[in-house]
């Protein structure tokens, strides 16, 4: 079974521009019960309170899903994503979502010395989440052998897909159709995550500088197995949150 961890990257920077996603944007509402664009640890308690079916103070990844399920305006969520989505909020890995995960959420997601954690703050914190469950599913679905993680042939396969034109290599353009064809994902997302794979920053994928040199040559802890292991995987995000919460303006990286 794997797990996933997502963690912020600590910088001296503050704030973030890029817009949120509706997703985003419809979490905050339901969880700030009282609209002074400040997310209590109260109202994600209420808000996880929902799904907990048998009322013990614990949710179960079955209770998650089915509630997700049943009430696709808290999370629009599959049936296949639903565990993804709770391991990433099951934040101690206690394979439970309970108040001391809306404790660690909340301390995670706040970007200053403030006691509260406001709108901008709660959204960066769910745009990590979907963003990183997105990802996840990619390496869901390419992964043929069972192993959660992809080997270079199994890369391979997601690298041609991405390729519609069969010039080897896979351009931001290719990549943000993919991306925002696969359940909803958000375009400024997809140049943030285009960028952090161009290793040699020239504005497109190839095989042999940013796949086999760049993903498999830096992020790759044992290089020597040439697999992805999910956690490494999941420092394309890691790498995001880095642009995203030091502002690097959409600029610098849209042509």
């Amino acid at each position: 079974m794997w797990t996933i961890v997502i963690l912020a990257i600590v910088v001296g920077c503050n704030g973030q521009t890029q817009p949120d996603p509706d997703l985003a944007e419809t979490w905050f509402f339901f969880v700030d019960l009282n609209a002074d664009n400040i997310a209590e640890p109260h109202e994600l308690e209420s808000f996880y309170f929902r799904y907990d079916a048998n009322r013990d103070g614990f949710i179960t990844v079955d209770e998650f899903v089915n509630h997700t399920l049943n009430w696709p305006d808290d999370f629009n969520v599959s049936k296949a994503e639903g565990p993804a989505y709770f391991k990433l909020q099951d934040m101690d890995g206690n394979n439970q979502i309970d108040p001391d995960d809306v404790v660690l959420w909340l301390e995670d997601v706040n970007q200053d010395d403030g006691d509260d954690v406001i709108g901008f703050e709660f959204k960066w914190g769910a745009r990590r989440i979907f963003r990183a469950v997105r990802l996840t599913m990619i390496l869901i679905q390419y992964d043929t052998d069972g192993m959660d993680s992809l080997s270079t042939a199994e890369f391979d396969a997601f690298f041609n897909d991405l390729d519609t034109n069969n010039d080897t290599q896979v351009d931001l353009s290719e990549f943000t159709t993919f991306w925002t064809n696969w359940q909803g994902g958000d375009a400024d997302d997809a140049a943030l995550i285009h960028r952090k794979m161009d290793w040699n920053e020239d504005g497109v994928w190839d095989q042999a500088n940013d796949v086999t040199n760049g993903l498999y040559g830096r992020i790759d802890k044992d290089p020597e197995d040439t697999i992805l292991q999910l956690h490494e995987w999941l420092w394309i995000d890691h790498f995001v949150n880095y642009d995203v919460r030091c502002d690097v303006p959409l600029s610098n990286i849209i042509p």
